[in-house]
């Protein structure tokens, strides 16, 4: 498991779902490949975490995070001194983040509240023991033609592919 995601795991228990974009860090799904998945997919799955990827070219799915980035990058950019190392700018980042979940008042939030206020307020979702909500591992039923066929789209052609000569039904006799 990724050591960032372990350490959220152990600092804030296992969530029910995730919601992330569909960077090759969180999903395979469109690389193009045979299927399988990440080390991030198959931690969720192992820990029965629902995995839910936004639509694609829909950033708006994800416009929560995206608007707390662009609010840490403009107050990054207001700092002075600017970082120069690795090590200034995760100070900064950790300044911003205390700020911003533990002082900041926030307008969205009833009576103004803090992020870590909200947070800490409301019950918690777990992951659930039932695997049905897992759609990665798919399982197809198709039908096998009276010719012996089954029909496949792929690449977006239809494939028929022959699995076997039908049976003759049996007569009877006498």
């Amino acid at each position: 498991m990724a050591h960032t995601f372990q350490q959220t795991v152990a600092t804030y228990g296992i969530p029910a779902s995730t919601l992330t974009d569909n960077g090759m860090v969180y999903t395979v799904r469109f690389a193009g490949g045979r299927g399988g998945r990440s080390k991030l997919e198959t931690d969720l799955h192992r820990l029965n975490i629902v995995q839910k990827n936004s639509r694609p070219n829909h950033p708006t799915t994800c416009g929560k995070v995206e608007r707390f980035q662009q609010t840490l990058k403009k107050w990054l950019r207001a700092q002075t001194p600017q970082p120069v190392t690795i090590t200034q700018l995760q100070t900064l980042i950790d300044v911003f983040c205390d700020e911003y979940n533990h002082r900041r008042p926030h307008r969205s939030l009833p009576h103004r509240a803090t992020p870590a206020t909200a947070y800490h307020h409301r019950p918690k979702a777990t992951p659930s023991t039932d695997r049905s909500h897992d759609t990665h591992d798919r399982v197809r039923h198709d039908k096998i033609s009276k010719a012996g066929t089954v029909t496949l789209r792929l690449a977006g052609r239809l494939r028929h592919i022959g699995i076997g000569k039908p049976t003759p039904e049996p007569t009877s006799c006498c």
